[in-house]
């Protein structure tokens, strides 16, 4: 007999600072601010893997407090 399970229900956070203390839900990204992290992670991989043999740069994209306006509001209260 089947039993009926809850649903699991997962939430991802993607850091936004170094330090990680701003952080974001990913199902909260607009589709640039999704395409911005991929591009960032693909990069880091690529790096990973291919350290000291070649360096990947994702050459085109926007500052990161334009495709994220609540980090130059962070950095504004701040200093």
């Amino acid at each position: 007999m089947a039993r009926n399970r809850e649903p699991i229900k997962v939430i991802s956070y993607v850091p936004l600072t170094p330090d990680g203390s701003v952080k974001m839900r990913t199902d909260e990204m607009t589709p640039e601010q999704r395409s911005y992290v991929g591009a960032c992670l693909r990069t880091k991989m690529l790096n990973a893997v291919y350290g000291g043999q070649a360096v990947f740069y994702a050459e085109g994209l926007p500052p990161v407090e334009t495709v994220f306006p609540q980090l130059a509001r962070k950095q504004k209260i701040d200093t």
